[in-house]
């Protein structure tokens, strides 16, 4: 009688647990991708309305960074928390969807402001910014100076609110956030426990 009662709620127990597991790793990953990407615009509205000098800090450049890893981070840990251990695969996909929430959040945002509400003055002054920055980075760098022209040249022509740049650079923040999230799994992830 015992046995058959142990093998019922193990029963119910996987019934839950793939339960759980379809809806609440969609619900978190969604939650903290939407948050993530709330405080990542922001800060990034900041840059673009308040101070552009932002676009060249270093700093600034290194938070934004880590809110990106940041919340799929968090909705990886939180979902480990409700189900007491999760698989690599588990933990990865957790992460890998609010990331792609966020991508995909600040991808629209950063076209929609720098096509349709920066203007062409604002945009050649942040353009002219990165520039100048990228410059004097390769002459502290001691840059042959026919490197540092070429530079120049390349960056006159690069066109910052081009959608098929801003989509490049998003495919590659994910693609570099997915491989350090695949670390964090690994991290993540352990055995159940009996």
């Amino acid at each position: 009688m015992n046995f058959i009662n142990l093998s019922t709620s193990y029963f119910y127990y996987l019934y839950d647990r793939k339960f759980l597991d379809l809806n609440t790793r969609n619900i978190l990953a969604l939650g903290y991708g939407l948050a993530g990407a709330a405080v990542y615009i922001v800060l990034q509205s900041y840059l673009y309305f308040v101070n552009p000098h932002l676009a060249t800090n270093l700093w600034f450049g290194l938070a934004l960074f880590a809110l990106l890893i940041l919340f799929p981070g968090l909705a990886s840990y939180r979902y480990r928390k409700l189900l007491r251990y999760i698989s690599f695969k588990e933990a990865f996909g957790t992460f890998f969807l609010s990331l792609l929430v966020m991508i995909l959040l600040i991808f629209a945002y950063n076209t929609l402001v720098l096509n349709v509400l920066y203007s062409e003055e604002q945009l050649l002054y942040l353009k002219n910014l990165q520039t100048d920055f990228n410059i004097s980075i390769m002459e502290q760098s001691n840059a042959k100076a026919a490197d540092i022209e070429e530079a120049r040249k390349l960056s006159n022509e690069m066109d910052p609110a081009a959608v098929s740049g801003l989509f490049r650079q998003s495919l590659i923040k994910l693609l570099l956030m997915s491989i350090i999230g695949m670390l964090f799994s690994l991290l993540m992830k352990n055995k159940a426990t009996a």
